[in-house]
């Protein structure tokens, strides 16, 4: 899902500027949005292993964001070895201090990512999968965002401009709308999740896309909506979705 920002949707709840909103887990429809299958992850995630929830979260990129093409630049990355997925272990136990300086071990492994892929002619781009960080509390887990991402990683070490976080949560919800909205399902996932992506390469998918960027997330709401929940799991565990009859699957977007 390299690029996902360029769905051009409005911030996440809470958030001062925009940090970003990439497709993931494909939005059911309206009416049983929190019956989503990645929604039963939230619960018993500390007794989950690092190799199960990595497993996990390879699986979701590769059924729903590739094998349904909700981003069309994710294959690439994947399958050039270019895209690294970190699991970071952190309880609440210092997630409050506000002191800059005194980073915990996510915040250390975000600023060991953002410090790679900044550089010019660096390539690639990370998924940091934060399984204990407010798995079940929204709120929480955007006020971390904001306060010890945005502002003392991003702002403090000038990394706007050169790389851009893309937020993920089991409960995610876009500003402005219902919880059980569809759009909202476009940042759900398995786990908390940050994307680091390249300031360039977002720049460059939406000149590809002559400068639209919500084309990307209105093709993958159609297509969520096609699908419905039944086949949105059956994708998940591997299996193939029934389309009825007389839908038209929305083709994917090509801006390679």
């Amino acid at each position: 899902f390299l690029g996902g920002i360029i769905q051009g949707r409005h911030s996440c709840r809470s958030l001062p500027r925009r940090i970003g909103s990439v497709p993931c887990t494909p939005p059911p429809s309206r009416d049983q949005c929190q019956t989503c299958s990645f929604q039963a992850f939230s619960s018993g995630i500390s007794s989950t292993s690092d190799v199960e929830i990595r497993k996990d979260t390879l699986n979701w990129i590769d059924r729903a964001v590739v094998g349904l093409s909700l981003c069309p630049f994710a294959e690439a990355p994947v399958r050039a070895g270019t895209f690294s997925i970190f699991v970071v272990r952190s309880g609440d136990e210092g997630l409050e201090n506000d002191a800059s300086e005194s980073f915990d071990p996510i915040q250390s492994k975000l600023l060991e990512e953002m410090d790679r892929l900044a550089p010019e002619g660096s390539t690639g781009t990370s998924v940091i999968v934060v399984p204990d960080l407010y798995p079940d509390d929204f709120e929480a887990f955007l006020y971390y965002l904001s306060e010890k991402v945005e502002e003392n990683i991003m702002t403090v070490h000038n990394f706007h401009g050169k790389v851009q976080v893309a937020p993920f949560h089991p409960k995610f919800q876009f500003e402005g709308s219902e919880i059980d909205s569809p759009e909202n399902c476009t940042n759900r996932s398995p786990y908390p999740m940050f994307h680091i992506l390249r300031e360039i390469e977002v720049s460059q998918a939406v000149e590809r896309l002559n400068g639209d960027a919500g084309r990307v997330w209105r093709r993958n709401v159609k297509l969520m909506n096609i699908l419905g929940v039944k086949g949105v799991d059956k994708v998940l565990k591997g299996g193939k979705a029934k389309i009825s009859t007389g839908e038209v699957i929305p083709p994917p977007l090509n801006i390679l």
